[in-house]
This record gives structure tokens, sequence and C-alpha cells, in this order.
């Protein structure tokens, strides 16, 4: 009759083990209904379950019925071998204490044990495809020994529950697997949402089915223009069709990808260049879908048409360099020649003025001057022609040294005086003695002397010319001041371009070859000044150019 009650017991607990395979509980659940089918169905009083930690090589007690608080804290890790569920681990047999008073027990187990009132137990190993995982306990107030089919009910509950532990451990990787899906396929929605390039998914008609932002805002559809375009064939779009893609996109269905770069128009309207790379999907052999991944290269294409504007006009700048130089021989060579036969013909011709030939005519005198005045002016516009070409090409002869400023200027302001005498006007010297300065004397002379004959050349009679310097900081500023007509303000910001000519009112109406400034301007410049003009306003204009004073020696 007892025997019968068990088989019952034990059938009913064998059930309920077997719902637990197919309820899809956790493992924490699980092992809770296997202490209960034990100890509600069976009748055992106390019971626990422990699992195997291979790691440290001790059992875990993860649930227990009927044990008391102190003796599950006291036992709550066991190590292998330690105990009867130790050995039954070890052995990977059922394990059957009936009197638990002769077990090896420390003082404080034997007193929790006679606590609970338990004699016998029993500890049978839970395997899971012939490997032991764990092992459940139950404990008797009363000691007896089992029959064989309690044993063998243990044995097959023991079964029973090794592949409800190993379903719940399954159905907990898998939960953990979906979370790490869901957190995986969140991070990579993010990376798609935010990634500097467009991606659009197809489906196996070329139908849009997804798009991110940046497709959206390349292609112009954001928003509900874009909702309306999900199921629509991708060919069928304006821009794509205008760019030339429908034929590329096509390609995909036949299994081949494609790259493509060039301009694309917006269905906003909006112009750009994109590069565009479309991968098929293919499963079974057929194709299911497509990639295509788009980026705008505008800021690219735009940079690599600068650096091809750069490269062309390095090119040209080369060419114009090339030109520059041989135009610099050209104009060396034609004022050699010119040079030439100055120097004789002035010779002859001062010979002839001072009437060593024999006396002159009034009338030959006049044409001898006016020669003379033109072989003067050929002479000066020769000298000015060859550095302004040496100036250009980095080639004028400089020699800065400290000097005393005063002792270039004086002696060109003599030799300019005579010329400015005989047109009526005056040059006053009023440079102070102790200013130095470290240039260049020879080319400080040349531009002094082609100030002052602009003035004499385009002031009117009676002009007064005065020639200044003071020190400003770490410069000498030296200034030609003239009180004639002024410079006209069309081409005051031009004085000192090459050829740019002008007529002062009430000048003498000579028209130079607009070179003598432009020297000036180069030569300042090169000894490390600057030079610049401005009407003054009680008439007449000043000329300024600054100088380094001397170095300390």
């Amino acid at each position: 009759m007892v025997s019968s009650r068990i088989t019952a017991r034990g059938l009913e607990a064998l059930y309920r083990a077997a719902v637990l395979l197919n309820a899809g509980l956790s493992l924490e659940e699980t092992l809770q209904r296997i202490t209960d089918a034990i100890t509600d169905v069976m009748g055992y009083p106390v019971c626990s379950v422990r699992l195997l930690d291979r790691t440290r090589g001790v059992l875990v007690t993860l649930s227990a019925k009927g044990t008391c608080k102190e003796y599950l804290q006291l036992r709550k890790e066991v190590k292998l071998g330690e105990d009867v569920s130790g050995r039954a681990v070890q052995t990977g047999q059922p394990q059957f204490v009936e009197d638990m008073t002769r077990e090896n027990l420390s003082e404080t187990a034997r007193k929790l044990v006679e606590k609970m009132g338990v004699k016998t137990y029993i500890a049978v190993p839970i395997k899971v495809m012939d490997e032991v995982v764990g092992v459940f306990s139950v404990m008797m107030r009363r000691r007896r020994r089992l029959t064989e089919s309690e044993k063998r009910l243990l044995e097959l509950f023991a079964e029973q529950a090794g592949v409800a532990i190993h379903r719940a451990r399954l159905y907990e990787a898998l939960r953990r697997s979906e979370r790490s899906f869901r957190e995986l396929f969140k991070l990579h929605s993010q990376i798609l949402e935010n990634i500097p390039a467009g991606v659009v998914w197809l489906d196996k008609h070329l139908r849009i089915g997804w798009e991110n932002p940046e497709a959206r805002r390349i292609f112009g559809t954001p928003g509900v223009l874009f909702d309306r375009l999900v199921g629509k064939d991708i060919r069928e779009i304006n821009g794509i069709k205008k760019a030339g893609l429908v034929k590329k996109l096509t390609r995909l269905m036949d299994g081949k990808d494609f790259r493509w770069e060039g301009p694309y128009t917006s269905s906003s309207g909006k112009r750009c260049h994109i590069a565009a790379i479309g991968v098929p999907v293919i499963e079974g052999g057929e194709f299911c879908g497509a990639v295509v991944v788009v980026s705008d290269i505008s800021d690219r294409v735009a940079a690599e048409q600068a650096r091809q504007k750069l490269q062309a006009q390095r090119i040209v700048l080369k060419r114009l360099q090339e030109l520059n130089r041989l135009k610099n021989q050209f104009i060396e060579l034609v004022a050699h020649e010119l040079r030439t036969p100055i120097t004789p013909i002035k010779s002859l011709v001062q010979m002839f003025l001072d009437e060593m030939f024999g006396p002159l005519t009034p009338k030959q005198r006049e044409q001898m001057e006016v020669l003379a005045r033109n072989v003067e002016r050929l002479a000066r516009f020769t000298k000015d022609v060859l550095s302004l070409s040496r100036a250009d090409a980095d080639e004028y002869p400089l020699s800065p040294r400290n000097f005393r400023l005063k002792k270039v200027i004086e002696p060109v302001v003599k030799l300019v005086e005579n010329k400015a005498q005989a047109a009526g006007m005056s040059i006053s010297d009023e440079v102070p003695p102790d200013i130095q300065v470290h240039a260049d004397p020879d080319a400080v002379a040349e531009v002094l002397t082609n100030l002052l004959v602009n003035a004499v050349t385009h002031c009117p009679p009676e002009t007064k010319i005065v020639v200044s310097a003071k020190v400003h900081g770490k410069n000498a500023e030296i200034a030609v001041s003239d009180n004639g007509s002024g410079i006209p303000p069309d081409i005051l910001e031009h004085v000192f371009e090459p050829f740019v000519q002008g007529k002062r009112k009430s000048g003498s109406g000579y028209r130079g070859a607009g070179i003598g400034l432009a020297v000036c301007k180069a030569l300042v410049e090169k000894m490390g000044g600057k030079i610049w003009v401005q009407n003054n306003q009680d008439g007449g204009a000043t000329f300024r150019f600054t100088l380094p004073i001397a170095k300390s020696q």
C-alpha cells in the first residue's frame, strides 16, 4: 500500500517535472519548482538543489525547502567530496545515508541536523547529456531504507530535472542572445542613422524599403515625401533618371554590383556631386534585395577642382615668369644697345655747345640745346628701364651700409638744381646732418633723383621744392614736397605703376615714359622701406619714403 502511494506520488512528480520542460521558465524558477515537486508531491520534508560551479570546484545552493536558515547559510556552498551531495557529484552516483549522526560533520552542522530532526539523507546527481551539472538532496526525519522503486523514481526525476535545467539554461541563453541582438540592432540602427553616408535598402523589385536621414538629405526626400516613396521603384525617381543611374541599378537584379560618381539633382532641386555603391543581396542563389550607399562628395570634388585650378595657375605663372625673364633679357639688350651711342652723342653735342668747332648762330644753338635735352631724356629713360627690369628680376645690385643721409641727398639736390632754376623753380635741402640710414647709397640717390626730376618736370614755374627728413622709430622718413598743382585724383593711386603717365595742371606738358616712379617703388621696397604720395591741402604734392635707420656697429 505504502509502495503504491509512493509510486503514485512519484508519477505525479515526474509529470510535474515533464511539465517544466515546456514551461519556458528561467533557471531560478525551474529550480524552485523542482524543489516544490519533490517536497509537495513525494512527501520529503527537506529538499535542496545545488548546481556545480566548475571554475571554483564547489556546489552552490540555489533552491531549498524545509531547511532552517542557519543550515542553509552554513551549507550555502559545498566543496566536491565534502559531504553526501559532494560525493554524489564526484562519483556521479546516488548517495544514501540512513543515519546522519554517523556522518563526519562539524559540531555546528551536527547541532543543526539535530535541530531539523533529520535522520536519512539521499543525494542524487543531476546530469545533462551524461555530464553532472548538480545534485538534488532530500532528507527524512526517520531512518529507513529506500525501496528500489523509490530509488528509480528519484533517478528518473533527476533525469527530468536535468533536462529541465538544460532547457532553462538554453532559455536564459536565448534571452541573453535576444537582449544582445536587440542591443546590437539598436547600436546598428544608431550607426546607420548617424553615419555620414546615405544607406538605402531595396527589395527584390528594387522598391525602396528604408533609407537613413543622410540618404533622405541627399535624395531630397525628407518627412512626408519619403513616406510616399516607400514601396516605389527607386528607378522612377527623377533625380535617378537624370543622373543616368537606371541601368546601373538594374544590374543589381543580375547579381552585379556597381560604383558611380557624378552630379546629382535632388527632388528638392539641390545640386551636388555624389558617389554611389550598389551591392546585391543573394540568398540561395537568387536575388532578394540590395543595399545602396551614397555619399555627398561635393566638398571633395570642389577641392579637386580647386587643386586643378591651382595647378593650372601655377603652370600659367611659370610661363609668365619665363616670359618676364625673356622680356627682361630683351629690355637689357635694347638698353645696352641704346646706351652705347648715347655717351659719344652727348659728348659731341656738348662740344658743339662749347663752340669747339666754331661759333654757333642763335638758331644752331637752340637746336643743339633741344638735342642735348632729348639725349639726356633718352639716357635717363634707358637707365630707368634697366633699373626697373633688374629690380623686377631681383637682380639689382644692392650693397646696403650705414651712411649719413645728408651726404647722398646734398649732391643730388645740386645736380637737379640747375635744371630747376632753368625752369624758374627752386629746391631747398632741409635734411638734418645727423640722420644715418642703412641702405644702398646709389639706390637712394637714384630714388631721390627721380622724385626731384619728376617734380621739376610736372610743376609750373615759381614752384618751391623742399627735401626734408625725420626719424620715426626704427625708420627715417624722407619727403620731397612741392607747392605746385598737385596730382590728378584719377591717377593718384596708380602713380607707382609702370608706364602710368599723367600731366599736372600748369605743368611743362612733357609726358615721360612713366617708369621713374615705378623704379622708386621697387628700389625702396628692396631696401626694406615703403613709399607713398598725397596731395597737400594748400596745393602741390608730397612724396614720402622710409629707410631703416643705421644699425649699431
